[in-house]
């Protein structure tokens, strides 16, 4: 996946020169998705929140916990 972003152009981290060429986000529901994605591209991530009622893909980690404060706290390290 990202070899792909990388082999089209798609490079930068949010609102560099490179990114403003090719802007792109990459957004998932999988908080550990975007947490082992940022080791390998520094294009922006973006953390998707489904319905208050079903907890995230990977982690099963409800609504309330991924909107705590201290949990946006933790994951604003890897996402914009």
């Amino acid at each position: 996946f990202v070899q792909t972003l990388q082999k089209y152009g798609y490079t930068g981290s949010y609102l560099s020169k490179k990114w403003m060429k090719r802007p792109v986000f990459i957004q998932c529901f999988a908080p550990t998705s975007l947490i082992y994605l940022s080791n390998m591209t520094d294009l922006p991530k973006i953390l998707l929140i489904g319905d208050t009622f079903i907890p995230t893909q990977d982690t099963l980690q409800g609504f309330e916990e991924i909107t705590s404060d201290s949990y946006l706290d933790f994951i604003k390290e890897y996402v914009v």
